[in-house]
């Protein structure tokens, strides 16, 4: 069994996990002094525990990672503060003579000196990385509320428009049909009715893509695999195109462009959940249908480019892809002919088509070289092992 899941498309650096998640940066200065005291009673402790076999240089870099980790983590004012307590201690419990403060070698005073001295540098560097870390985690946070608060206002403005048109188209019409059924033609109640079921298809298509969204977003859409025929598809597909028009961006309809299918591998056999792949395709001629030209057809062909693995090009001669924009269009609710601040129909299909043929192992991108309108190409394995 084999779940598919979508995720809304993010960048690389949302991708980047921040220091804070590893590392949750300490509130408060008190907070940090605390830490960094801690720090300073191991550190002695392993320093008096390996002080016969380590040099009193090398035990002293204990002390400096603190006091850079301190640092980072709580500011400046802790670092400076566990810095001081590492020299008292170090001085006291580590160099000769013990437990006092007296220093009688050298090598000992120059140690300690270099200590401080190190220490007290390093502490702004790593109470600057904090400020940049802080930033970075504030930059990151508030990027993140921008784009839900625009995914947000895109969901509210689709269900919006794209329930409320067909509702308010369903309403009127049959509002019409009750109170001027005696006064009306035969042709003018068969336009009422033909519109009303025209709406009520379309609001059924709307659902069902909110529904197919759903269970994709949360890995709830289960794959029933079975030998099928492209071909198969394919003729299926065409006749759901041919029984209701496309829908336009101006809210007209219009009857299907031809569909011009070339399949040089017509019966190659795919292991495939034949439904979902027949919806993903759909959805990819549906929306080369709505910006092809009047009578210029929709082309959709397929042929091997290895021995497993199909791939289906399907393009149009609209007005294409404006350069940019080749990855946002398999986002949810983006348009081609508006950005998400903007109150038109959003667009479902084409996320969908992504999230249920990824499912497959499939990719789906947009041919960039293509520049007579918009070329969808599907890479598609033909044979995958049911429990990958």
């Amino acid at each position: 069994m084999i779940k598919a899941q979508l995720f809304l498309p993010i960048t690389s650096d949302e991708l980047e996990p921040s220091l804070q998640r590893y590392f949750p940066l300490i509130q408060g200065t008190p907070q940090a002094i605390a830490a960094g005291a801690a720090w300073v009673v191991i550190a002695t402790l392993l320093g008096a525990l390996f002080l016969p076999w380590l040099t009193i240089g090398n035990i002293s870099l204990l002390y400096v990672a603190g006091i850079v980790f301190v640092g980072v983590q709580g500011g400046l004012v802790a670092a400076i503060t566990t810095a001081i307590i590492s020299f008292l201690s170090f001085n006291f419990f580590l160099t000769s003579p013990q437990f006092t403060f007296r220093v009688d070698s050298q090598d000992d005073i120059i140690t300690l000196v270099f200590m401080m001295a190190f220490s007290l540098l390093v502490a702004p560097a790593a109470s600057l990385i904090r400020k940049q870390i802080i930033t970075t985690e504030s930059l990151r946070k508030a990027k993140l509320e921008t784009e839900m608060e625009q995914l947000k206002n895109a969901l509210l403005s689709s269900v919006s428009h794209d329930l409320r048109s067909p509702l308010s188209a369903i309403m009127g019409s049959a509002e019409m049909l009750r109170d001027k059924q005696s006064v009306l033609s035969d042709d003018n109640k068969h336009e009422l009715v033909s519109g009303i079921y025209m709406e009520t298809k379309r609001l059924d298509k709307y659902i069902q893509n909110l529904l197919d969204m759903t269970r994709l977003g949360y890995g709830e859409l289960e794959l029933q695999r079975d030998w099928v025929t492209l071909g198969d598809i394919i003729a299926s597909l065409t006749k759901r195109l041919a029984r209701y028009p496309v829908r336009l961006d101006n809210n007209e309809y219009r009857h299907v462009p031809q569909i011009d299918v070339v399949l040089h591998d017509h019966d190659a056999l795919l292991y495939v959940h034949a439904a979902l792949i027949e919806q993903a395709l759909f959805n990819i001629v549906e929306n080369c249908c709505r910006f092809a030209p009047v009578n210029i057809p929709v082309r959709v062909r397929s042929y091997l480019i290895t021995a497993d693995t199909l791939r289906i090009e399907i393009e149009d001669e609209g007005p294409g892809i404006p350069a940019g924009e080749e990855e946002y269009i398999f986002t949810m609710f983006f348009s081609r002919s508006s950005n998400l601040n903007e109150s038109s129909p959003r667009g479902m299909g084409l996320a969908i088509s992504k999230g249920m043929l990824g499912a497959h192992g499939a990719s789906l991108k947009v041919d960039t070289e293509y520049a007579m309108g918009a070329r969808f190409i599907i890479d598609l394995p033909m044979h995958r092992n049911e429990n990958k």
